[in-house]
């Protein structure tokens, strides 16, 4: 009676391993990449326009969920991402009677949070907001940001990325920017 209960116990085991055993043919895991980085030329639009020049931009997104675009059918159409962007715009120099007068530079950090959503194979659309710091004539100021951003991949790793951003700081107007940046994927 204890054989044929020790082979019964023995039998069980043997059969847990071989159920535990991995497939001979694995599953290869694609690399996500989450992360984008841009930089490139920042436009003044409106009445910002006549007191700065074109800037530069360096932004950064993270997307912790795949879009359709690196899953095929499996990927989600919709999002969350978060982001950060560093902007500088030149002052413009001007005639004011008979001295010169030159505008200061205009530094903006934003911290921003929104969503994504997958319209077509490969592009993404990104609507955030959130707080920021503007640097002006020495002083900060904090700032309301929200702006819509596409991303193209060019190719698995690089990016073109047009963007239209709204600035908004207490007792001012409103500042429109529209910049075009290239971006890597990493």
């Amino acid at each position: 009676m204890r054989k044929k209960l020790l082979l019964v116990f023995l039998h069980c085991f043997l059969l847990l391993s071989l159920c535990a055993q991995q497939p001979l043919v694995q599953k290869l895991k694609i690399p996500v990449k989450n992360n984008r980085i841009f930089a490139g030329p920042s436009v003044p639009l409106g009445q910002f326009s006549s007191t700065h020049y074109p800037g530069i931009t360096i932004s950064y997104m993270r997307m912790p969920s795949r879009p359709v675009a690196e899953q095929g059918a499996r990927g989600r159409k919709t999002g969350f991402a978060s982001g950060g962007s560093l902007s500088h715009f030149w002052g413009k120099k001007e005639k004011a009677g008979s001295r010169d007068f030159r505008y200061p530079g205009y530094t903006v950090l934003e911290l921003q949070g929104g969503l994504t959503w997958t319209p077509l194979n490969r592009g993404i659309l990104f609507l955030a907001m959130g707080p920021g710091l503007g640097y002006y004539e020495g002083r900060f100021r904090f700032i309301a940001g929200a702006g819509i951003q596409g991303s193209y991949p060019l190719s698995p790793i690089i990016n073109i990325s047009p963007a239209l951003s709204l600035i908004k700081e207490k007792g001012s107007d409103a500042l429109w920017i529209a910049s075009l940046k290239a971006g890597l994927r990493f």
